[in-house]
Formats: C-alpha cells, structure tokens, sequence
C-alpha cells in the first residue's frame, strides 16, 4: 500500500495525517512542497505516482483531489481548499501567482472520488462552499487544524475502509 500525505501552504509533512497514517501504513511518503513558487502542474506531475491512497490537507487538499482524479488513489481529505482560488491570495497575502492554473485544474476534479473531513468551526475555508462540491463528508468539533481523539478515530476509520 503506497500512501501520499500532502501538507497544507505553509504545514510540515510530519503534520498529524501524517502521525496518523504511519500508525496503519509502512509506506507513506509525505514531502515538504514549497507550494508558493511551483507551477501546480509541476506539482501534480511530480507526484501522479501510483499511490493506492492520497491524503491531502488544506491547499494540499486539492493538489490530493486532483492527483487521485488523475489516477485510481483513494482521496481522503481534511479541510481541503476547495475552490483553492477562493482562498490562496488570503493565505499568501497575495503573493501567490498561479490563480489561473488552479482555476484550470479545479475544473477536472471528480468530486464523487473525494471524501473531506470537515472542522466545524474552520476559520480558514467556509466549509458551506465545500460541501457545495464535494458530498462524501463528515463534520467533526474543531478548527482548521483538526486533531484529538474524535478527528484520530474518525481519519483511521476511513483511511483504512476498502483497503
């Protein structure tokens, strides 16, 4: 089982997917991405490996669901960017120069391939608009950076469903 872990703008790639996944997995991969700098495609092109599962958080949320659309991965995602361009100048502070790629690519996701799990009180996305395209979720107590007891049963549950 070959695993994906996508950190968000500015996270670590040891963010607490990550400490998760390990639990169940051996092989799980979870590079740092300097996503400000690098064209969106050539992120997907470096990582459109044949990964079984792809887990994505925040802005790494949607590189994970459209890396997954492209292949036949599992995408799990928590509190992913969706749309991304609704949010990336805010988190960037308008520093961020690939709006128009990630409007392109926004456009080939499948949304019935994702599942997001969801913090009810995310102060970074609106996660109304979320659920406005991705329909495969769950709603958990918590912030933006999901994590506790509820958000570690609830990831290992679905990480490891159908695998």
């Amino acid at each position: 089982m070959k695993v994906l872990n996508l950190h968000g703008m500015y996270g670590k790639p040891n963010n607490t997917a990550y400490n998760e996944l390990i639990k169940y997995f051996d092989n799980v991969y979870s590079p740092a991405i300097n996503y400000e700098d690098l064209n969106p495609y050539t992120i997907i092109n470096t990582y459109k490996d044949n990964y079984d599962l792809i887990v994505g958080n925040s802005f790494g949320g949607f590189f994970a669901s459209v890396i997954g659309t492209l292949t036949k991965a599992k995408i799990v995602t928590i509190n992913p960017a969706l749309p991304p361009y609704l949010y990336i100048n805010k988190i960037t502070n308008g520093k961020y120069k690939f709006n128009d790629e990630l409007k392109e690519l926004f456009k080939t996701i499948d949304f019935n391939k994702v599942y997001a799990i969801l913090g009810n009180n995310d102060e970074v996305i609106n996660v109304n608009i979320t659920t406005n395209y991705v329909h495969n979720y769950d709603f958990i107590d918590g912030t933006h950076r999901l994590s506790g007891n509820t958000f570690n049963r609830l990831f290992g549950g679905v990480v490891n469903e159908g695998l």
